[in-house]
């Protein structure tokens, strides 16, 4: 198995990953949403935090809205976790 890592701009980033990793704030997570789908390949995962929780709801719908599914979430304080899988 094989990991690359990556750091930059989404939109800078080219192919597609099992596993794509956003710790980034509410805001940019939702400006690109459709970007962050078409890095994570069919079946894979998006790990997205840095999401504080009074913007959570915001953040939910954007990735809905592109097609991911929501997996699970996590909390710690008043920071929000977000695992989202791709179908």
């Amino acid at each position: 198995d094989i990991v690359t890592v990556r750091q930059g701009v989404v939109t800078d980033i080219a192919g597609q990953g099992d596993l794509v990793l956003a710790n980034i704030i509410a805001k940019v997570i939702i400006g690109i949403a459709p970007e962050l789908y078409h890095r994570v390949k069919p079946g894979g995962m998006l790990l997205a935090s840095g999401i504080i929780a009074d913007k959570e709801a915001a953040v939910v719908a954007a990735l809905v809205d592109v097609g991911f599914t929501i997996i699970q979430r996590t909390t710690k304080e008043e920071w929000v976790c977000l695992a989202v899988r791709r179908p």
